[in-house]
């Protein structure tokens, strides 16, 4: 009987050790708790740093522009690839802006340049925009070889002109077309009933507001300029 009973007292003594291993609770220890089997943890990745939000602003260039700043401090601007376009500032540099019908509608957009800062330049070309093509005859020196030519053509029975006087000359215009095509054609018809007639490309003078400086430049497109053109004539030379 005593051996039947120590062998039961070593039995439960070792189900009790075995069952208290597997709560994780030592021997003689007070603490509760579980233990971490390392077989069962989770590798997380690193966790990344959000990059904060800058705001660029100059009140010289219009609205801030926000950008992304890394930690590293790089910034990252939307702006940069207008820059890359921008040509460095020893190189010629040359934007038009225009063309203006008149030299009133010009001075309106350069006092809003005068506003901003922005040092321009006024620039005129006489041959700056093709208004349509003519057809005519002369130039007649006086009123006599006028009446005279037109009397001619009254006998062919051309009657659908008029008079044009440019400084000290006069001519007979007999029409005025849009297109070259058209030119060619009156031409044609009026040689075919005995009639010689010129041709003529006419011009209106266009006004131009030139800035020679790509930092300028650069400075007014970015502060969405009102008067600022879709598709600037850009002189990579140099102003003339």
């Amino acid at each position: 009987m005593k051996l039947l009973l120590g062998i039961l007292i070593v039995v439960n003594a070792g189900l009790l050790l075995w069952g208290m291993s597997q709560e994780g609770v030592a021997p003689g220890s007070t603490a509760q708790g579980r233990s971490i089997n390392p077989e069962l943890i989770d590798v997380l990745p690193p966790v990344l740093a959000k990059p904060s939000k800058t705001a660029l602003i100059n009140p010289a260039e219009g609205p801030a522009v926000t950008t992304s700043e890394p930690e590293s401090g790089a910034i990252v601007s939307a702006l940069d690839d207008e820059a890359a376009d921008e040509p460095a500032a020893d190189e010629p540099f040359c934007l038009m802006l225009g063309p203006y019908d008149s030299d009133d509608e010009r001075v309106r957009v350069s006092r809003q340049l005068d506003q901003m800062t922005i040092a321009f330049k006024s620039q005129d070309i006489p041959r700056g925009r093709v208004t349509g093509y003519r057809v005519f005859q002369g130039p007649f020196a006086d009123d006599r070889e006028v009446r005279k030519a037109r009397d001619a053509l009254g006998r062919k029975g051309i009657t659908d002109l008029f008079l044009l006087r440019e400084e000290k000359n006069q001519y007979i215009s007999l029409g005025f077309f849009s297109s070259q095509q058209g030119a060619d054609n009156f031409v044609k018809n009026l040689a075919s009933r005995g009639v010689k007639v010129k041709q003529r490309v006419d011009y209106v003078t266009t006004y131009w507001l030139v800035i020679d400086n790509a930092e300028a430049a650069a400075r007014l497109k970015k502060s969405r300029f009102p008067g600022y053109p879709q598709n600037p004539v850009k002189v990579p030379g140099g102003c003339a």
